[in-house]
């Protein structure tokens, strides 16, 4: 009996709580990843399956729900996706779940076509009264955010934070709180590195920690940022071309005019009629005859 015990041992380890968990825990990330790959080739089929899968096995994360509504959306589907879980909430009401999924679409929905976010609050507040959940509190200050209701925004990200402290977006929302608007890139610092840290292969996260960056004075760090930004969205569908913009600007403050230039005419191959590039580019040529003379 004696001999088998190892074996035993090691089947044991195999099956164990913990084993499960980080095979668990691995699966979500290499889906993730997968699905932020397919997202920024524009494959929004593809994307919309990978992150589903994540949100089956994590149904908590809320980056992988953000980029599953927002592709749903790009293949049109946003409607449809709206009306099942109404549907599903008629025969199924305490289902929390397909609550958040609904308070998400709708709050897609409502942002696309203009209206107001209380249908996606109301639906986000029926959720909470289900039961404590980060992704619930997230989706609340996220639609406190775009409201402008920021101290509410906060106190729901923080809590969602508290939850579990490993949602993306509570962290990004709070910095970009503390960046945008109360004006204190030295505390958002510290919520884009840990963002960073829990998500690498997000391109907006690293966006936002070049212009924490940025903001102060720490150009070579916001340089690295931006470059990664771009480096992760090529096409520039999410904040790699905005990302290229301020790398530009980067440039043009660090008296780079060559660099700048060329990564302002890249950002215009990928958006030919952005007006705002062509004036840099213009107001860049003129600062160029300038320094000749």
């Amino acid at each position: 009996m004696k001999k088998f015990f190892p074996i035993l041992l090691f089947l044991l380890i195999l099956v164990s709580p913990q084993s499960s968990y980080s095979s668990t825990r691995s699966s979500v990330s290499n889906s993730m990843n997968k699905g932020m790959k397919a997202y920024y080739r524009k494959d929004w089929i593809a994307a919309a399956r990978l992150f589903r899968k994540v949100l089956y096995r994590d149904p908590d994360n809320s980056l992988a729900m953000v980029y599953y509504v927002v592709s749903k959306a790009w293949v049109g589907d946003l409607r449809h996706r709206v009306e099942q879980l109404e549907d599903r909430m008629v025969d199924y009401p305490d289902d929390q779940n397909a609550d958040i999924r609904l308070a998400f679409f709708d709050y897609a929905y409502a942002q696309i076509r203009g209206r107001s976010f209380s249908k996606s609050l109301n639906e986000f507040r029926l959720a909470a009264r289900m039961g404590p959940s980060s992704i619930v509190h997230t989706g609340i200050g996220i639609v406190y955010f775009n409201q402008g209701h920021l101290d509410l925004a906060q106190r729901q990200l923080a809590f969602a934070m508290q939850i579990n402290p490993k949602d993306v977006l509570a962290y990004e929302y709070m910095g970009r709180i503390l960046l945008q608007f109360n004006h204190q890139p030295k505390l958002a610092l510290d919520y884009f590195k840990e963002e960073v840290l829990l998500s690498p292969f997000y391109p907006d996260a690293h966006y936002y920690l070049g212009r924490t960056y940025q903001k102060i004075g720490e150009a070579v760090n916001a340089e690295v940022q931006y470059q990664k930004t771009i480096f992760l969205d090529p096409l520039g569908v999410g904040e790699g071309f905005n990302a290229r913009i301020a790398l530009g600007d980067l440039y043009v403050q660090t008296a780079q005019f060559q660099k700048a230039e060329a990564v302002y005419k890249k950002a215009l191959e990928l958006y030919p009629d952005n007006t705002l590039i062509q004036e840099r580019l213009n107001q860049l040529r003129k600062q160029e005859n300038v320094e000749a003379k």
